[in-house]
């Protein structure tokens, strides 16, 4: 999770060290069929004393990954965010062009819709794959009266029981997205410990003095942080 206020970060990492060991997955037997070798393909030891490495790549993978080295692009369709926090307003004047291109980029990611909201201090974009709500959850959607706004990419499993849990007011779309905007405003960034799901989100609060960045603890849906001209923090 990062959060960013008056452009200070802070990110807090998941802590996952020595998750896996050779012992608890033993290789398989050399008469298993689907494997192509029977031995690791690489490994490296992490900053933070975990073991990260491919091993023993099913033949069925193998070949995937050939084929698309070959020129064959595989393509998973999933929405595409994109933030920028500018707190000095260095790109107010020509920030929605550049984010919109920069995110049109992304559009093989989300097919169905395309959307930008932002002020002189911050801007959000989005390409949408249209699964919840098609008609009515465009993103990003934004409170204006409240100042708060919010782009996500992902799934929230449990956002009803927390709509029922905080006796929510009613949500303006039937997006699992909103949950995110709405405890934001409830809770604060500390909403992010009570969600399930897989998701990397941008909500922005008090007309961009106040923006957090979040993505699930796995890092099944990623999240991307960059630093840009005169203090902007950048996020897709």
């Amino acid at each position: 999770m990062a959060a960013a206020t008056n452009a200070v970060t802070s990110w807090v990492p998941c802590p996952r060290q020595n998750w896996r060991s050779s012992n608890r997955n033993p290789p398989p037997s050399a008469a298993t069929r689907d494997y192509a070798q029977n031995r690791p393909l690489s490994a490296r030891l992490l900053s933070n004393g975990s073991r990260g490495y491919i091993g023993l790549m099913p033949t069925s993978l193998s070949k995937a990954i050939h084929s698309t080295r070959r020129g064959h692009r595989i393509t998973t369709n999933m929405c595409s965010i994109l933030a920028c926090y500018d707190p000095n307003g260095a790109l107010a004047d020509e920030r929605e062009t550049l984010m919109r291109d920069l995110s049109a980029r992304m559009r093989s990611r989300g097919p169905d819709g395309s959307g930008y909201y932002g002020n002189e201090k911050f801007g959000l974009a989005h390409e949408r794959l249209a699964i919840m709500d098609p008609e009515g959850g465009k993103q990003p959607i934004v409170y204006e009266d409240a100042k708060y706004s919010v782009c996500a990419n992902g799934e929230i499993y449990n956002f009803r029981q927390l709509q029922d849990k905080y006796n929510l007011s009613a949500a303006k779309t039937g997006s699992d997205s909103e949950v995110l905007l709405q405890l934001y405003r409830h809770k604060g960034p500390d909403f992010v410990k009570e969600l399930n799901g897989i998701f990397g989100f941008v909500c922005v609060g008090d007309g961009g003095d106040k923006m957090l960045a979040a993505r699930d603890h796995c890092g099944i849906k990623p999240l991307y942080m960059g630093y840009g001209e005169n203090g902007s923090i950048w996020f897709a």
